[in-house]
């Protein structure tokens, strides 16, 4: 039986997380060869996420949780560097990142899996055939396509979605860098873990996804992340 190891970071998500849990449960029922691991990176949420992810998961038959949980917030790329930390110490075979807040569709993961078995990482993708978003406003839709056109532009990946954050990796993959040494705090840490594997010669996929806008709660989005968005693609082509 192989192990797939689903980091989730999390910063007050309480409204969404049962609702998350439910949704890789039930994509874990058609996985019988799998057994699935959740390891929530929780940033000391002010509405209890952790302790309420903690206690539903014990409800759960399909699916395990593991609870990781940092002071203070401490950002999105120190949660996925924890996470992935994490799993590579345990004897997992693939490691799938992706949001709490349900913009993420649990009913993908089978996708990502049957992909990866012939690659080194698969690309969660909206900008394909199949993919798309869904409730975004036009300014919404014009920073995400403006931000991939401009990350390809200086760093000439060829991606379709180069800034998603719903990815599955081979853990011998992800061994292949060095996670201390990434250099983003926000969500520019989704960025420099593909440019690196795709310098490093590692093959990828990508998989149609539609990511819908959260329900409940606010985008972490904001303009100190725009920025570094823009920034460290120079930082990356030249280092």
């Amino acid at each position: 039986m192989q192990k797939l190891s689903i980091c989730v970071p999390t910063y007050n998500e309480a409204y969404n997380i049962k609702g998350l849990l439910d949704g890789v449960e039930l994509a874990a029922k058609s996985l019988d060869n799998y057994q699935i691991n959740v390891i929530i990176i929780d940033d000391n949420s002010p509405d209890h996420t952790a302790e309420i992810a903690q206690n539903y998961a014990k409800s759960l038959t399909k699916v395990s949780v593991d609870i990781i949980s940092n002071p203070s917030k401490l950002g999105l790329a120190n949660a996925y560097k924890k996470g992935f930390e994490y799993c590579l110490s345990t004897e997992t075979d693939y490691i799938l990142q992706m949001d709490a807040d349900l913009s993420h569709n649990p009913i993908y993961i089978p996708d990502f899996l049957e992909k990866v078995q012939r690659v080194d990482f698969v690309i969660g993708t909206r900008y394909i055939k199949g993919g798309g978003t869904k409730d975004w406003d036009f300014k919404r839709k014009l920073i995400s396509k403006l931000g991939n056109f401009y990350t390809n532009l200086v760093l000439g990946t060829g991606l379709h979605d180069v800034t998603g954050g719903f990815n599955m990796y081979k853990s011998d993959t992800l061994r292949q860098i060095d996670l201390k040494e990434i250099k983003s705090n926000g969500f520019a840490f989704q960025i420099e873990v593909k440019y690196k594997l795709i310098k490093l010669g590692m093959h990828y996929a990508e998989t149609a996804i539609v990511f819908t806008e959260r329900l409940k709660g606010k985008s972490k989005i904001n303009q100190k992340i725009i920025k570094e968005g823009f920034v460290i693609p120079w930082k990356l082509r030249f280092m």
